[in-house]
């Protein structure tokens, strides 16, 4: 199997994987600063990003026909540390209840992307619009983070929307609802734990499959990792809005500390 190509896509996949957790922790690193000092500042900043985050896990949960006991979209009472919840229940457990699971933890980050499509559809110059759609599909197609074209490309992408847009309240809109999305669509711990079963048990299943047929799934595989490595692709494109909003935050968590003494 490695010779047929799975182990160039294995490392690109070590590497975005790296990145991701970085993005990670930084966002963890955020919202433990929010929830201990400077809650009601940072609150405009991030409290897009946590509707929307719960508004996934809220759908996604209706889509599966789990019964749904409570919904907090954003909490301003950051004492516990919880910016948000939905809390749901499975009728029965089995093996499908934990990829259940799996789909629902998950689902903020395929519902961050679709906010920030729509999100930036509606409040973003049209021509703007789809330069910034087309020269993300094509470096997101053609490169990769661990080549310096793709880093030059984004950066030219973000300069040129930037550049470019106006001072109307739209474009202010969609700068914060870019930073709090891009925040809002990284899973918390507790998604990363409730999906974690589910995850092993969907990798399990297909590595069975590719040891009992190889010649049969081994297409399947490298097709189903290109398409995550793409998507993991696109999500590192987040990088200038994730660390902006590290940046506003810790700006934030100083002021609040200046204010306090």
């Amino acid at each position: 199997l490695w010779s047929r190509g799975l182990g160039d896509v294995y490392k690109r996949q070590i590497l975005i994987g790296a990145i991701t957790t970085f993005y990670w922790a930084i966002n963890a690193r955020i919202y433990r600063i929010v929830a201990s000092k400077g809650a009601i500042l940072a609150s405009p900043i991030l409290a897009p990003g946590v509707v929307f985050h719960e508004l996934a896990h809220f759908f996604s949960a209706l889509i599966l026909f789990r019964k749904i006991l409570s919904v907090r979209l954003y909490s301003f009472d950051h004492s516990s540390g919880e910016l948000g919840h939905v809390s749901y229940a499975h009728r029965g457990r089995s093996a499908l209840t934990y990829i259940y699971d799996a789909i629902i933890g998950l689902a903020p980050i395929f519902g961050g992307v679709a906010a920030i499509y729509f999100t930036t559809d509606a409040l973003m110059n049209r021509a703007l619009f789809e330069y910034a759609v087309s020269e993300t599909n094509l470096i997101i197609m053609t490169t990769s983070p661990h080549e310096k074209e793709f880093w030059v490309g984004n950066w030219n992408i973000y300069l040129a929307v930037i550049n470019n847009l106006n001072t109307s309240w739209q474009s202010i809109l969609w700068v914060v609802l870019l930073v709090s999305t891009s925040h809002g669509l990284i899973p918390s711990y507790t998604d990363i734990k409730l999906s974690l079963p589910g995850i092993i048990i969907i990798l399990a299943i297909g590595s069975t499959l590719l040891i009992l047929a190889p010649a049969i799934i081994t297409p399947y595989a490298i097709s189903v990792i290109y398409v995550l490595e793409r998507f993991l692709t696109l999500l590192v494109t987040l990088i200038l809005p994730i660390m902006m909003g590290y940046i506003l935050i810790k700006i934030l968590s100083i002021t609040t500390n200046m204010i306090a003494k």
